[in-house]
């Protein structure tokens, strides 16, 4: 197989479909989409008290790493925090952190989730987002650009290509862009429960078979340590693959997509060309020639790798000790401490991963300011069908909405429009709306747009009111699961 990177036509063609696309869809926001000119208001957000910025004190003269429940990992260098004159600071810090998976979790917070590009305004689908902050006393707070915060934000999307990162200073302002986010999967090398190091997997290749078809492929750096030391490796395709395709190894692949399978050295390619893909299993195999001399000089470094991993695990456990010891010298951090998770406890029970061994798709942030970071896929509008949106209570009390928030059932993304836009949605999908109205919520089922007809420009939706002071999670979760 030939993995080669895309060529200028290939480029070309991407942009210039890109371009298309935008164009096409000018004339549709302009008709639907008045909220470019809205700007948030603070009068919008619902009253809760779910999910608040968490409070852990760390030292910023050793480094730091914080575990959480949901499986994400704060790594924090020494040095990091600067004052304003831009000199480390000593002493105690605290950090402030929480995140964002949930839909609920993010209309609750009042979070922006369109994105201006080029003047046309897209909405968020996301794969996770966090907000971090950090206070010390009587000092302002700058983060060193050469030793930023690393967020590895556990995310239940393992998709490789579709989304971004972006950066928003305050939820009042605009999100920036800041490149593509692609996740990586880690099976965790500690037992949290105990810390115990879990060895990496031990492949010994099978001798070629040359009755079988093989091909060469390079395994990209710091993926799948069990084959990066050995030379010479070749990858024979598996007798499960029944239908193997010779003739695909003649044909030029800009890029490959490698999974380990459930069985025994058995691993999975995905060779993805324009248009195209084409997926075989393979075991890895060696020639005859020096087989047992690669496999002594393999094992001799295997050792020393899990010597050296065990070495780095037992340090880092040394320093969350430590940690915990600091955290619990002041009456402060007692008070502050209490969503810190160490390597001693439970940590990751509740994420599923001390049990199963599960893979944990990271997706990794450098922090080097203060605020919102989220992974996220810009999405325009949807478009099937349009309607001048009315709203009633139950009551037929005609209400104007703040905020409408279009949720299409299953998926973790958002629509927004405002009072006096055009409503655009998929008839096919399971449509629900979420509506802001004086700090309250309203909600529309999926029934309800099942009842407006494909020719109909103007429909009246009645809302069902859930009138409280406070709202949590569970008041959204169950008009969307």
């Amino acid at each position: 197989m030939k993995v080669v990177p895309a060529s200028k036509k290939i480029i070309l063609k991407i942009v210039s479909t890109i371009v298309l696309g935008t164009v096409g869809f000018l004339g549709y926001n302009a008709l639907i989409d008045k909220s470019t000119k809205k700007t948030p208001n603070k009068n919008d957000k619902l009253t809760t008290k779910e999910n608040p910025l968490k409070s852990f004190v760390i030292n910023n003269d050793r480094d730091t790493t914080l575990v959480f429940d949901s499986g994400s990992l704060i790594e924090i260098k020494k040095g990091t925090f600067l004052d304003e004159k831009k000199n480390s600071v000593h002493g105690p810090i605290t950090l402030k952190y929480r995140e964002f998976h949930k839909v609920s979790e993010t209309i609750l917070a009042g979070i922006p989730m369109d994105f201006d590009s080029a003047g046309t305004k897209y909405h968020f689908e996301s794969a996770g987002m966090f907000e971090i902050e950090a206070e010390a006393e009587k000092t302002s707070l700058l983060i060193n650009g050469d030793s930023p915060i690393q967020v590895k934000l556990a995310s239940s999307d393992s998709r490789k290509t579709k989304f971004n990162q972006y950066y928003l200073k305050d939820n009042a302002g605009k999100w920036i862009s800041k490149g593509k986010d692609i996740p990586t999967q880690i099976k965790p090398p500690i037992d949290l429960a105990n810390g115990k190091s879990k060895e990496i997997d031990k492949i010994i290749p099978k001798i070629l078979n040359p009755k079988r078809a093989q091909f060469d492929i390079e395994i990209p750096k710091g993926s799948f340590p069990e084959l990066q030391e050995y030379k010479n490796l070749q990858f024979e395709v598996s007798p499960r693959n029944i239908n193997f395709d010779s003739t695909k190894t003649n044909e030029d692949w800009y890029d490959v997509d490698i999974t380990k399978t459930k069985y025994k050295n058995e691993y999975k390619f995905a060779f993805i060309g324009l248009n195209k893909r084409y997926e075989v299993l393979a075991y890895p195999v060696l020639d005859s020639i020096n087989y047992e001399q690669t496999l002594e000089k393999f094992n001799e470094i295997h050792n020393k790798y899990n010597s050296k991993k065990m070495e780095i695990i037992n340090r880092n456990f040394k320093i969350i000790k430590q940690l915990a010891l600091y955290q619990q010298s002041t009456e402060r951090s007692r008070n502050f401490f209490a969503g810190y998770r160490s390597f001693t406890s439970d940590s990751f029970t509740n994420f599923g991963l001390q049990d199963t061994g599960e893979e944990v798709v990271y997706r990794t942030f450098q922090v080097k300011n203060f605020g919102f970071y989220n992974s996220d896929s810009p999405n325009n509008l949807p478009y099937d069908l349009i309607v001048k949106a009315n709203f009633v209570d139950n009551q037929g009390t005609s209400i104007l909405p703040q905020k409408i928030f279009l949720i299409e059932k299953g998926k973790n993304k958002i629509f927004t429009y405002y009072s006096g836009d055009n409503l655009g949605f998929n008839p096919l999908e399971n449509n629900i709306l979420i509506i802001i109205n004086k700090k309250h919520i309203y909600t529309v089922g999926s029934t309800a747009f099942k009842k407006i007809n494909l020719k109909t420009k103007e429909f009246t939706f009645t809302a069902f009111s859930k009138l409280k002071k406070s709202y949590s999670t569970k008041d959204i979760d169950e008009y969307l699961n």
